[in-house]
């Protein structure tokens, strides 16, 4: 070609002796002279320019290759055969160009830009099953670190057992263990109170090298502590300065004890009083005894309710959870299917069918994530009754907190994809959706309540000026909610022969439960 050069990919240079075999070859080769062709103005067939610029994009995958849309009604899985539909969108595979459900070509694998398996220089894209376990790959490379993995676990299997062995020969190491498990953590607390004296049996420091719980050897970072109790000693993660000892006001100066941010523990902070570090041993012991001191016949009971609780929020946080894991996979093939690239989409729907599954699901999205939140924050309401319900409720909490983190970002920046390429006439229809289910929702949930209280008023025999205050918010969102649907063109009678019909049967959900309330 004259003054023109060619910058292909890496993949495309390798040597045809050493890395491709011959039917590979002839296709690559095919590939590029095809490429040549159309570049120096060969017959294009019937693409359009903007196919023309995606197919010669550095980053763009060839698509002619790709079967039409028409040509497939259902998955071209067999095993799967879903139908397609306004929420069951096409998905094309990158590798062999057929049509397929989005569950069945979910898989990524990278491909260069003649469609060829490139593990080295190709980019991730979404192909089926069958081109994603397709092997062995003769465009590639792969390692494999199977070797690696096992010396390093056999290892650390070693290092292990050799800790196991050196502690189970000390003597000293045994001995403490025992006195530990025979000293009466009642006596040993009093003997606090009383003095502040060293516990009787108290470990040498440079004795121990060691953690008596972990078994972690002592450095530099890991400090040795010592269990004002027991008197083993113990590092950071095992021991924690969670005991106080305080003078209360107005009790003839007698030392009290409580457990820092635990129950029975002194609502105002004390003029005098000292933070001992206990271990996680006697830690446990501490809290049975001062829950057994403050309620000594409803221990069981307390520490149940404190465990429904957590079940209880961890069941809600689940069913949220499991809504955000369908709905936004949804919301990121919808906007899968707009084909978004550098010039803006280039499947732009025309029917209003696609706006409102659009502004559907991005209000659902939207009301899960505040929901989640929103029941995230009933973490502080719940008061542990142990150690391990406040383990357990953390957990909880930090896994709860990444998965919200996780899917807010990834909401995000769909919405901001969306808003940088969609023209602003789609971007109004969208909003001009989520206005209308706003404004219906809040009209619904206010008559809802207005009705309710009438009928308890009625029933009841109440003051009636009660049921007035309502008439007036009732009667702002219902010329809100008329003026929204007049705009748009709709007939108002329509929706209010659905809002009459909901308020029917909302009126005899509340008959059968007033006449018959839950126990």
């Amino acid at each position: 070609l004259d003054h023109v050069t060619y910058h292909f990919p890496v993949s495309m240079l390798y040597s045809r002796r050493e890395s491709v075999d011959e039917s590979n070859w002839v296709f690559v080769c095919s590939q590029v002279s095809e490429l040549v062709n159309e570049h120096e103005g060969g017959e294009r067939g019937k693409s359009t320019d903007r196919e023309d610029a995606r197919m010669f994009s550095l980053h763009a995958v060839t698509r002619r290759h790709w079967k039409a849309d028409e040509e497939r009604s259902c998955c071209a899985n067999g095993n799967c055969r879903k139908k397609f539909t306004l929420a069951q969108r096409r998905k094309h595979c990158r590798r062999c160009g057929d049509i397929f459900c989005s569950d069945c070509a979910g898989y990524k694998r990278k491909l260069n830009k003649f469609a060829q398996p490139d593990p080295v220089n190709g980019e991730m894209q979404p192909v089926c099953f069958s081109c994603y376990d397709e092997g062995p790959q003769t465009l590639g490379m792969s390692r494999s670190w199977t070797s690696q993995f096992v010396s390093r676990r056999q290892h650390r299997k070693q290092s292990k057992q050799a800790v196991r062995q050196r502690f189970a020969k000390s003597s000293s190491r045994a001995t403490s263990l025992l006195i530990r498990r025979q000293m009466a953590v009642g006596d040993e607390l009093q003997r606090l109170l009383e003095g502040f004296k060293k516990s009787v049996y108290w470990e040498e420091s440079s004795l121990v090298t060691n953690c008596t719980e972990c078994h972690d050897e002592f450095g530099v970072l890991k400090k040795k502590h010592h269990c004002r109790v027991c008197g083993c000693i113990f590092c950071t993660k095992c021991s924690s300065s969670d005991l106080l000892i305080y003078l209360p006001e107005g009790k003839n100066g007698q030392p009290l004890w409580a457990l820092n941010g635990k129950e029975g523990s002194p609502e105002k902070k004390p003029n005098v009083y000292l933070f001992l570090v206990v271990c996680v041993k006697c830690l446990e012991a501490l809290e049975k005894m001062k829950c057994q001191e403050l309620s000594p016949a409803n221990d069981a009971v307390e520490e149940d309710n404190a465990m429904s609780n957590i079940m209880l929020l961890h069941s809600r946080l689940l069913r949220l959870q499991t809504g955000l894991e369908e709905a936004v996979p949804k919301y990121q093939d919808v906007v899968d299917e707009l084909r978004i690239d550098e010039t803006g989409p280039t499947a732009m729907p025309s029917d209003s069918q696609f706006v409102k599954l659009l502004a559907k699901l991005q209000g659902d999205i939207s009301d899960s994530i505040t929901e989640f939140a929103v029941c995230l924050q009933r973490v502080k309401t719940i008061k542990p009754f142990t150690s391990t319900q406040q383990l357990l409720l953390g957990r909880i909490a930090k896994g709860k907190i990444a998965f919200y983190h996780e899917q807010l970002c990834r909401f995000r920046g769909l919405k901001v994809l969306l808003r940088s390429h969609l023209p602003p006439e789609l971007l109004e229809m969208v909003q001009s959706e989520m206005d209308l289910k706003t404004i219906q929702t809040t009209y619904i949930a206010v008559r809802q309540m207005a009705l309710e209280i009438l009928y308890l008023v009625t029933k009841h025999s109440l003051d009636k000026s009660i049921a007035a205050q309502w008439t007036g918010p009732e009667e702002i969102c219902g010329r809100e909610f008329q003026r929204v649907v007049e705009e748009r063109d709709e007939s108002w009678d329509s929706q209010t022969e659905k809002i009459q019909e909901l308020m029917k049967l909302q009126l005899q959900v509340l008959s059968v439960a007033c006449m018959h309330p839950l126990t």
